[in-house]
């Protein structure tokens, strides 16, 4: 049975709490899509420390977040940057995780099953999924009424906003 998670999700205007060189963070309520274009640095990861310790600080572990990671974002991070990453998801969980690896061949299919794994054996406290389609997120997440009311088309809109705002730079 799906839960409805309550809080503000549906309601306000999104806003975009972050975007530079390739990441962008929008959120609305306690719904956060970030989207990434190129791959993350330790910058773009302080940045997004700050901005989910104030979502954290306002929602709790009741935020959902999600992730469209593009494929020219997929490469193995340094040491320091998986370290801050692994930092940052522990530091601030949400109570639904959902992350889109685009692009086609053996990396996605291979960091698809890594994030998998990872998910199966880590003590994460909320929901976490991968998908490897946004439109197979977005089903997710508004036929489990993890958006709360917003519609498809409305995340659909909210993740547009934010692929804009990585590729604005």
């Amino acid at each position: 049975m799906a839960t409805h998670l309550d809080g503000d999700v549906d309601t306000g205007k999104a806003t975009v709490d972050y975007a530079n060189d390739g990441v962008a963070l929008v959120t609305q309520g306690n719904l956060a899509v970030c989207v990434l274009s190129v791959p993350i640095t330790l910058e773009h990861l302080h940045e997004l420390r700050r901005q989910s310790e104030r979502l954290q600080a306002r929602f709790g572990l009741a935020r959902v977040t999600l992730n469209v990671v593009e494929s020219a974002a997929m490469a193995a991070p340094d040491d320091a940057v998986r370290a801050e990453s692994e930092a940052l998801a522990r530091d601030y969980p949400s109570s639904v995780l959902a992350i889109v690896f685009e692009g086609t061949g053996f990396r996605k299919a291979a960091v698809r099953a890594i994030m998998n794994s990872v998910a199966l054996i880590s003590n994460y406290p909320g929901k976490r999924r991968t998908f490897d389609t946004v439109e197979s997120m977005v089903f997710w997440v508004t036929t489990n009424n993890y958006a709360g009311a917003l519609r498809s088309r409305d995340l659909r809109a909210l993740i547009s906003q934010a692929r804009t705002a990585a590729h604005c730079r």
